[in-house]
């Protein structure tokens, strides 16, 4: 129950909102940029703007993070209730609506920055990117990710022109924010200089973490990936820090899915990592239908963009194509493994909003077996990471 539920979870968070038109109101000669959707911008106190610069952006999360810290240990128990105090962090008028009627869901915590995920449980998420650059050889892309680890492992594929990290987590996107800022200052060269660095890095209130859950913990490698996915995450990070350019343009979205601009760059297609944030118990069939507008809004006529769930704990992932038409918008599966769901031992089918509403005609493919892949791996040494 613990993976199933820290698996849910860690997507859900990247379930959130942006600000609308950011691809317009881009700040010119910054690589590194924080936005907040006008929902979680009316989540906090010190949000004053929906777009930060690498200063202000700094500054924003050194005042909130303090305040998250208190009040963390509030809802947890460490310290007495004060309303007066957290309505310092969390704007007043936030409270009594969803998704602050009360602090026993996880959907607040997470907000607040008390319940965390940063440990990946994705099972080789390298091989969806691999056939996605399989399947679009000649074509740019613009990349849109969930996830601590996933944004990485994709551009280290895909070779993005950008990339946009989407979470309803205050304190995950700050994960983000120092491993980025590391990266900027080229602090990971090798195994040695990537574990001393890692153990500076600063999290807290991670989810199951019995023995040290609270304002910080001690970080290693294993803090953002399974156990015996350990050598696989070292090799990712490694290799995005020899990838990583001063002029790559990084952007984190503290939002829900679907409230997302997908509006990619020029010459682009955009290629949307979801997870498996798409299940119903993170997304609703009404939001999911949103951020299929929000993608037709953002293309033109004809135009495609690549849409990637990925299974929870598995490896098993789907690949679809958006089409948009002069009207509406066509959902084409390009393939599709078996999705699981379940735990302790009970594991059944499901199926995804694709494949409720968006059923394929035609005979579906699977994607690990998918003939692309299959040539990826004889004509190349095997994907790093794979022997654990």
């Amino acid at each position: 129950m613990k993976q199933v539920f820290s698996t849910v979870v860690i997507i859900f968070l990247l379930s959130c909102s942006v600000p609308e038109s950011s691809e317009q109101t881009t700040k010119p000669n910054s690589t590194l940029t924080l936005y907040l959707s006008k929902v979680h911008q009316s989540y906090y106190v010190d949000a004053h703007t929906d777009q930060m610069n690498e200063v202000e952006a700094t500054k924003f999360f050194e005042d909130t993070l303090e305040k998250s810290n208190t009040v963390c240990e509030m809802v947890w128990g460490k310290k007495k209730f004060n309303k007066s105090y957290i309505e310092t962090f969390i704007t007043k008028q936030s409270f009594g609506k969803k998704p602050f009627e009360h602090w026993g869901h996880p959907l607040p915590k997470m907000i607040a920055g008390c319940w965390n995920f940063f440990r990946m449980n994705d099972v080789n998420p390298h091989l969806d990117f691999q056939l996605v650059k399989k399947l679009y050889p000649n074509v740019k892309k613009d990349c849109f990710s969930v996830g601590l680890m996933q944004p990485y492992i994709m551009h280290n594929v895909l070779n993005c022109e950008r990339i946009t990290v989407v979470d309803i987590d205050l304190r995950i996107q700050h994960g983000h924010w120092q491993l980025l800022k590391m990266f900027q200052e080229n602090k990971f060269t090798d195994e040695a200089s990537l574990s001393r660095n890692l153990s500076s890095l600063n999290i807290g209130w991670v989810a199951f973490e019995e023995q040290e859950f609270g304002r910080t913990m001690k970080v290693n490698i294993g803090s953002l990936c399974k156990i015996e996915k350990k050598k696989y995450c070292t090799e990712q990070i490694l290799e995005f820090q020899n990838k990583f350019t001063p002029n790559l343009q990084v952007r984190l979205f503290l939002s829900f899915l679907h409230d997302v601009d997908y509006s990619p760059l020029p010459g682009t297609i955009p290629v949307i990592y979801f997870s498996n944030a798409l299940e119903n118990i993170y997304t609703s069939k009404e939001e999911f239908e949103q951020i299929l507008q929000n993608i037709g809004k953002s293309i033109q006529p004809q135009e495609k963009a690549v849409l990637v769930y990925h299974a929870g704990g598995q490896a098993n992932f789907g690949i679809y194509e958006f089409i948009k038409t002069e009207t509406s918008h066509e959902i084409r599966t390009i393939c599709k493994d078996a999705y699981f769901g379940g735990h302790n031992g009970e594991y059944f089918l499901y199926k995804t909003y694709f494949e409720k509403f968006y059923p394929s005609k035609e005979k579906i493919i699977p994607c690990q077996t998918h003939p692309l892949l299959k040539q990826e791996k004889s004509n190349t040494q095997e994907p790093s990471g794979q022997k654990i």
